[in-house]
């Protein structure tokens, strides 16, 4: 259970620094309504502190919490969030100074906006901050008062050291200065409502205006000549406190552009453009506007299928309009994760300005793709040259599509082709500005957004509320268990990471190491059937390589073997054609395969002819006793036909009357994969 400690009627956020060095620990919640003041009230404790800093005290450092997630240890993001905000602590003493300044409770933390951690996180963070923050170390921490209780109530995580303090509405006279100073002495045109508040202080108008948010709100909307605040007590129109909330924060925005008007565009205009900005934030459950939010992953997939289509052109160029169809599925896939992965991460860690940081990632990603496409290109264009033995001229053409296609991949598929292609995409659609960040910061300047580190957000989150047409929900999410904490998402924190890394490593092993591969390994091997004439004895089994030495381990495999039996005096002719259980027998053939060995009659002798495809090999003479490799022997010349019957003649050239065998072990032919590729290329 919460308890509030109360402090005097006199005591005002003025006093908030003296009040927190007067806790025995000094350590404080600050819970508040909507728009109560929390932030301002951590602002200036922490610029109090901060004037006011005594010898050993810890600095205190203004910290939001919405960027921080439970993947990173606190007092890692507290150092990251403080580097951010202090790049020349790095510079001067190192990375690790900030995290040693926090465990030697040198660092106060001012942890403002717990309510807009998404509520699954909310206890994970109490019981962080807990931990981590050491006893006697200052801390204040901001939430809504409700999220506060809830999550204490459903957890049972509540920072055991500090106290809690609860901001009251603004009193009516407070209220009533606040408003009259917003307009010259002579002009009264917010007395009625001044009278309201004093007499009803149970009126929808007393409990809106008890809120320091929409108080402002009120000034800024109604302080220019022509505008009426007597509106405000039509209770018709504005029956509750919600609706006069609705009402302020409806025309803020356009107030505000009214009197600061751009000649670049009008309150309509940004108001449309805030709105967006609002519904990106809102669909991802975030309170800071990063550049990494500006995604559209539809306008992703036609680029990307033009890369995927240079692809399919370039193995269509080298092995057919199959095999390039046939690459549409890698890519096709690439393409699908290229273009949903996604920002998955806020930007929260990064230092510096959204201009600065976009072009640093523009410098990483051209250099990237640029260097991608150069290694593809010339890695294609010199194995089609060297090792295909394709003229240069027609190599350099499909090397420069394979490159550009890798390279647009890398490009489109980083984080800054996606922002930049959806944010062309917006500006087309004007539902983003063309000149993106001069809106923001224009919008800063005005006080619409405040800035966060890197990030920027909306003044309060009931603007954004407000304009995203949605509340943030402070219940319970499914995907958490009931103690607030967050179950693990594997597929959204490892699974698509992990897939969009390993394809684009496919993709590059595909266009790369592939040629590679087959610069070593050129050929398969093709079986060959009995077709006509004498016919051999054929063996099928295991066979072990008869050359090993003794000692060393048997080489076996499941070999086809055929064997002549030539009697004195005799000759044969056998015609053997591609098998058509090989899925390669239509390619074209560089020789035959296997090894020849010729035993069983001492001193007998045969010769062998062979066709092969048509092509007729020179005659060789063997030996009873010799082995030769057809590999050798039986290479066809350059530009191999293609696969056809293989013809083998063999007749006895001696006299003795002993019967020779001739073995032909693994017999078949071996294709050469690169005649297509080179017929199609040359």
């Amino acid at each position: 259970m919460v308890t509030r400690q109360q402090t005097r009627p006199d005591d005002d956020v003025n006093q908030i620094a003296e009040f927190v060095r007067g806790l025995p620990r000094r350590q404080l919640v600050v819970l508040g309504a909507p728009g109560s003041g929390k932030s301002v009230l951590a602002l200036l404790l922490a610029r109090d502190l901060a004037r006011d800093l005594g010898s050993g005290e810890p600095v205190p450092v203004l910290l939001p919490l919405s960027s921080w997630r439970p993947e990173i240890g606190l007092r890692a993001w507290m150092a990251e969030r403080i580097l951010a905000l202090c790049p020349d602590l790095a510079a001067d003493h190192g990375s690790g100074m900030a995290l040693r300044l926090i465990g030697q409770g040198r660092i106060m933390p001012v942890l403002d906006g717990l309510d807009e951690l998404p509520a699954s996180l909310r206890a994970r963070a109490i019981e962080a901050i807990d931990t981590d923050v050491a006893d006697g170390v200052p801390l204040l921490v901001t939430c809504r008062g409700t999220e506060y209780e809830r999550t204490v109530l459903a957890s049972g995580q509540y920072l055991t050291r500090a106290a809690v303090v609860e901001l009251e509405p603004v009193a009516a006279d407070i209220a009533e200065a606040f408003l009259r100073a917003s307009s010259p002495p002579q002009n009264d045109r917010w007395r009625p409502v001044c009278e309201r508040l004093q007499r009803e202080p149970d009126s929808p108008l007393r409990h809106a205006l008890s809120n320091p948010l929409m108080l402002y709100l009120a000034r800024t909307a109604y302080r220019a000549e022509g505008k009426d605040p007597g509106e405000l007590l039509d209770e018709t129109e504005f029956g509750t406190a919600e609706a006069i909330e609705s009402h302020l924060l409806k025309i803020y925005i356009p107030t505000v552009y009214a009197e600061n008007a751009r000649r670049r565009y009008g309150p309509r205009q940004a108001g449309r453009w805030l709105e967006f900005i609002a519904r990106q934030m809102h669909e991802r459950d975030t309170v800071d506007f990063t550049w990494r939010q500006v995604f559209f992953p539809f306008i992703l997939s036609p680029f990307l299928l033009a890369c995927g289509g240079a692809f399919c052109w370039f193995f269509s160029m080298l092995f057919g309009r199959d095999a390039g169809l046939l690459s549409l599925v890698p890519a096709g896939v690439v393409i699908t994760i290229a273009a949903f992965h996604g920002p998955w991460w806020d930007g929260s860690g990064s230092s510096g300005d959204p201009r600065s940081a976009l072009r640093r990632l523009a410098i990483v990603t051209l250099g990237a793709s640029a260097l991608g496409a150069v290694s593809v290109s010339v890695s294609v264009t010199f194995w089609l040259h060297a090792m295909v033995r394709v003229p240069l001229g027609a190599a350099v053409y499909p090397g420069i599509v394979a490159g550009l296609g890798f390279g647009g991949t890398i490009l489109l598929g980083s984080n800054w082709g996606s922002y930049m292609v959806s944010h062309g995409w917006y500006g087309l659609t004007r539902r983003l500005p063309w000149r993106l960040w001069t809106f923001v910061e224009d919008a800063h300047r005005l006080g619409v957004l405040r800035m966060g580190g890197s990030a920027y957000r909306f003044r309060h989150v009931r603007l954004m509320e407000q304009l995203s047409g949605a509340t943030r929900s402070s219940e319970q999410p499914d995907d958490s268990d009931a103690d607030g904490t967050t179950r693990r998402r594997p597929w959204a924190d490892m699974v698509f990471p992990t897939m969009e890394l390993l394809f684009f490593i496919g993709l590059l092993i595909i266009v790369v190491v592939a040629p590679a591969i087959m610069m070593v390994m050129p050929g398969g091997f093709s079986d060959l059937e009995y077709r006509s004439g004498d016919r051999p004895a054929a063996v099928s089994g295991t066979m072990c390589d008869p050359d090993r030495k003794p000692g060393d381990h048997p080489i076996c495999t499941d070999h086809s073997v055929i064997t002549w039996t030539l009697p004195a005096r005799s000759a044969t002719h056998t015609t053997f054609g591609p098998s058509h259980r090989i899925g390669n027998m239509h390619m074209p053939v560089r020789a035959l395969s296997g090894k020849l060995r010729a035993s069983g009659c001492t001193g007998a002798s045969v010769q062998v002819t062979m066709v092969v495809t048509g092509v007729r090999l020179p005659p060789f003479v063997m030996g009873a006793g010799e082995k030769i490799s057809l590999g050798d022997r039986a290479r066809l010349p350059e530009h191999a036909p293609d696969a056809g019957p293989v013809e083998i003649t063999l007749r006895r050239l001696d006299q003795r009357p002993c019967a020779l065998q001739l073995v032909w072990a693994r017999f078949g032919t071996i294709p050469d994969l690169y005649e297509h590729i080179r017929r199609r290329l040359s």
